[in-house]
């Protein structure tokens, strides 16, 4: 299990959360952090119920920390970079 703490968007959570894995997550990391704007897009009245239903059962949990980010934000910028670093590891 990696202790500190990870960022993720949408895409990736989706993945996870649509499929019913996300106890995947939680074997994998301590806690995830999430950009408030993906919080609020993933819990939005039009998003599908197993989405909402495991993101809301995780923030009860506290495994999702919710974390209003800027761009301007350090955070975003070592969001940013753990993305693409992935998107090039993924390509060797």
């Amino acid at each position: 299990m990696i202790d500190s703490p990870i960022f993720y968007d949408t895409d990736c959570l989706v993945s996870f959360l649509v499929i019913g894995e996300g106890n995947l997550l939680h074997k994998l990391f301590s806690k995830i952090i999430i950009p408030k704007q993906v919080y609020d897009e993933l819990s939005h009245p039009n998003s599908p119920s197993i989405i909402k239903n495991e993101l809301e059962q995780y923030k009860r949990d506290n495994f999702i920390e919710i974390k209003d980010i800027k761009i301007t934000d350090k955070e975003y910028y070592v969001a940013f970079i753990q993305k693409t670093v992935k998107s090039l590891m993924s390509l060797s």
